[in-house]
């Protein structure tokens, strides 16, 4: 793999082996980015092959620390990023991955509840109304056609949105993105869950503020707890650990809430289907026997 084509991806994986590198070896008089290739021209390309789960977040943060002209600073940034093990931050809990799944499964399992009882009950019972009760075909074709919206266009979009909406998740909690609206479909995660993640980003940038490579910024109550934690004499890298643990820790809580109120809005529809099925295949039939 050549050094333009490593230079387009970035991982969390990568950028942790780039950060132990530069931590111990970076020389004084020696550019990090020149360095870093050199690095890359070292490590075997089955140890760290090009990944499909390139993250903008890493790569971001990655380029912010290589393009500081202290080597002295990038040396100590690089240290704390050692320590936070970035690498073990973007694995979605497996628990996370069947309910996004489940949610897909259950609308599609609808649509085809929804199809099969079209295809074979419905014709026969319009023809059977039309036969007893031609009056009553008006009422029972309208049923009908409010079915068919259902299955042709409501389900088959949220199942649409299901997918996106598990996707766009599934991106965050593997820290994809470098804003938590920035991306395709941003607005798919509610507020609480990009609230979360802009708190986990402000604490994974705090080590780049802390050498001065960025500026610290203001309103941020991530950065300057973690101010005061270093002016009380706190261990900097213990309180990013620890704080870094917590924001994950919200996020997958904030995902997770999303995602059992996504449940809940499928159940209602899925319900109001059902109830479609028995209004359409039993008021015909109760209305003839009344009329017998």
């Amino acid at each position: 793999m050549d050094d333009t084509t490593k230079d387009q991806w970035m991982d969390w994986e990568r950028f942790a082996c780039h950060c132990r590198w530069l931590a111990t070896g970076l020389p004084a008089d020696t550019g990090a980015t020149e360095y870093l290739r050199q690095v890359d021209r070292m490590l075997p390309p089955e140890l760290y092959p090009q990944s499909p789960q390139s993250s903008g977040l890493a790569g971001q943060l990655h380029s912010q620390l290589v393009a500081a002209a202290n080597n002295q600073a990038i040396r100590a940034t690089a240290a704390l990023y050692v320590a936070l093990t970035p690498a073990s931050l973007a694995k979605p809990p497996p628990a996370f991955r069947r309910a996004a799944l489940y949610l897909g499964l259950l609308v599609f399992m609808a649509i085809g509840m929804s199809m099969l009882y079209q295809a074979r009950v419905l014709p026969e019972l319009m023809a059977m109304v039309a036969l007893s009760a031609p009056e009553m075909a008006m009422e029972t074709r309208d049923q009908f056609a409010f079915l068919q919206l259902m299955t042709v266009l409501i389900l088959p979009l949220l199942l649409l949105i299901m997918v996106a909406m598990g996707w766009r998740l599934s991106g965050l909690m593997k820290l994809r993105w470098t804003e938590s609206g920035g991306g395709a479909l941003g607005w798919l995660a509610l507020p609480p869950v990009r609230r979360a993640y802009d708190r986990l980003q402000a604490t994974l940038s705090y080590p780049l503020v802390h050498q001065g490579i960025l500026a610290h910024p203001d309103g941020c109550a991530v950065s300057d707890y973690l101010r005061a934690a270093e002016r009380n004499g706190n261990a900097l890298d213990t309180e990013l650990q620890a704080v870094v643990a917590e924001a994950l820790d919200r996020l997958q809580e904030a995902a997770g809430w999303q995602l059992r109120l996504a449940t809940a809005v499928v159940a209602v529809l899925v319900a109001l289907t059902i109830a479609c099925f028995l209004v359409s295949a039993y008021s015909p039939i109760f209305a003839m026997g009344d009329m017998m």
